[in-house]
């Protein structure tokens, strides 16, 4: 399970979830997809078009939770959503999350990776 806490920064939706991800990867993919729902649910809710998600998780990623998600996500954000920035604080998953970036490429709206909250919200700010 994750603590997700989730604030209006202008008209960025800046969401900070932190905890530690299941070993089981169905398990993670679930509580990922949770998460998300609420952050989405949440841009819409208050007419946000971008999100700025800052990933305080420990523990590993399983390329099957991270196609799981990506799967979900393109069945749940609406157009209305343009850019989500994914800010990737465990160095030992940003491959996976750049896979998940890579993936999105081919969907509706524009996933970016990043190491700093700062850069994050440089490439929120461009589009």
């Amino acid at each position: 399970m994750y603590d997700l806490r989730m604030t209006i920064d202008g008209d960025v939706l800046r969401a900070e979830v932190a905890g530690q991800r299941s070993s089981n990867p169905a398990e993670m993919a679930a509580a990922s997809q949770s998460f998300w729902h609420d952050v989405i649910w949440e841009c819409r809710n208050l007419g946000l078009t971008r999100a700025l998600v800052v990933a305080r998780l420990s523990g590993w990623v399983s390329t099957a939770a991270v196609l799981s998600t990506h799967e979900y996500l393109q069945k749940i954000v609406p157009p209305s959503i343009r850019r989500v920035a994914y800010v990737d604080l465990n160095p030992d998953t940003v491959p996976y999350n750049r896979f998940a970036q890579e993936l999105s490429r081919s969907g509706s709206f524009e996933v970016g990776i990043f190491a700093t909250e700062e850069a994050a919200r440089s490439w929120l700010e461009m589009g």
